[in-house]
C-alpha cells in the first residue's frame, strides 16, 4: 500500500452546522481522510538500465542519489542531463517529475509524467502520480481518466480505485464513488482511509447504519485517528442522537485536541443538549483553531453561528 496524503487535503466544510443547531434535518458533514498518494520512489536507483550509455547511467544514479537527500534541484540538474544523453528515456522524465513534485512544480512535474508516458505508454506510476497531480489542479476529468488507465494496467490496483472514488465524490457522483471504494476494500481490506470515505458516501445517502459501520471498522484498524470518531459523530447528529455525538466528539479530541471542526460540532451538541455556557466554549475554539490553521470558510462559518446565539 502506497503512502495516502490529504487531498481535501480538503477536508469538506461542514455547511449543515446551522441547521444542526438551530432545526432542520442535517446533511452529513465529511471530514474527509486522504487520497492515496503519488508514488514516492524514483525509478532506476542504482540498477542498470539497459537502454542507458554508462554516462547516462552515472548521471542518472547520481540524480536518484541527490532526490533521497532531498536534494531535488540538483537531481532535477543531473536528469536534465539525462534527457541530453537519452532523449527517449521514459525514466529520466518520470525521476524529473518526482523531483519537481517534491519542489511543488506540479505543472512541470505533470509535463514529465506525460513525457514519460509517450516513451512508455504502460508506465503505471507516471499514470497514477499525474492523476494524483490532476485531482489536487482540480483537473477531475483528466484524473480519472489517467486512473482508469491505471486500472486497465493493473485491475487490482486499490489506491487508483480510493482515488477515482474521491474524484467521483467530489463531483457529487456518489453512486460511482461507492462503487470504486466497494472495490478498492475488496482488494485490500485494511486500508483504514477506505472505510472512512465510505463511510462518508454511506451517511451523503442518509444510510447512516452503514455509514457507523464503516466508521466502526475504521476505528478498529487504525483507533489513534481522530477521523472516524468526528464521522460518526456527525451521523448520531444527524439521527438526533445528541449524547452519542458529543461522547464520539470528546474522543475524537481527545485524539486531537486542536481538532477544530470536533470542537464545532461538541458545540453544537453541547447546545441542542440545553448547555449553551459550553457549547459558546468550544465554538469559540473550533473559531480560533480553525484561523490557526488556515481554515478561514470553517471559521467564518462558526463566526456567523456566534453571532447567532
Amino acid at each position: 500500500m502506497k503512502k495516502r496524503i490529504s487531498l481535501g487535503r480538503r477536508a469538506i466544510v461542514l455547511p449543515v452546522l446551522a441547521s444542526v443547531l438551530f432545526g432542520g434535518t442535517p446533511a452529513s458533514a465529511a471530514e474527509t481522510t486522504t487520497v492515496a498518494g503519488m508514488t514516492p520512489q524514483v525509478s532506476g536507483g542504482s540498477v542498470r538500465i539497459a537502454q542507458l550509455s554508462a554516462p547516462a547511467q552515472q548521471l542518472l544514479n547520481s540524480g536518484n542519489a541527490k532526490y533521497q537527500r532531498q536534494d531535488y534541484r540538483g537531481a532535477i540538474a543531473d536528469y536534465n542531463q539525462v534527457i541530453k544523453l537519452a532523449p527517449d528515456s521514459a525514466f529520466a522524465y518520470y525521476n524529473r517529475g518526482q523531483a519537481q513534485r517534491k519542489l511543488k512544480a506540479d505543472k512541470r512535474a505533470v509535463e514529465d509524467y506525460t513525457a514519460a508516458i509517450q516513451r512508455n505508454p504502460k508506465y503505471t506510476r507516471a499514470y497514477f502520480n499525474r492523476g494524483v497531480l490532476r485531482g489536487d489542479m482540480k483537473d477531475y476529468s483528466g484524473a480519472i481518466a489517467d486512473y482508469n488507465q491505471v486500472l486497465k494496467l493493473d485491475p487490482r490496483h486499490a489506491d487508483a480505485y480510493f482515488n477515482r472514488g474521491n474524484i467521483r465524490r467530489y463531483q457529487r457522483k456518489y453512486r460511482a464513488a461507492l462503487a470504486d471504494y466497494n472495490k478498492s476494500i475488496q482488494l485490500d481490506s485494511t486500508a483504514y482511509e477506505t472505510y472512512i470515505n465510505r463511510g462518508i458516501i454511506y451517511a451523503r445517502l442518509k444510510q447512516y447504519k452503514r455509514a457507523i459501520s464503516d466508521f466502526n471498522q475504521s476505528m478498529q484498524l487504525n483507533p489513534e485517528s481522530a477521523k472516524p470518531y468526528y464521522n460518526r459523530a456527525q451521523s448520531y447528529a444527524s439521527l438526533k442522537r445528541h449524547k452519542q455525538a458529543l461522547a464520539d466528539c470528546n474522543r475524537a479530541i481527545q485524539r486531537n485536541p486542536e481538532y477544530a471542526k470536533a470542537h464545532g460540532l461538541r458545540g453544537v451538541s453541547y447546545f441542542r443538549l440545553g448547555n449553551r455556557s459550553r457549547a459558546l466554549v468550544d465554538l469559540r475554539k473550533a473559531k480560533t483553531f480553525a484561523t490557526q490553521q488556515g481554515d478561514r470558510a470553517y471559521a467564518r462559518l462558526i463566526n456567523r453561528l456566534l453571532q447567532r446565539l
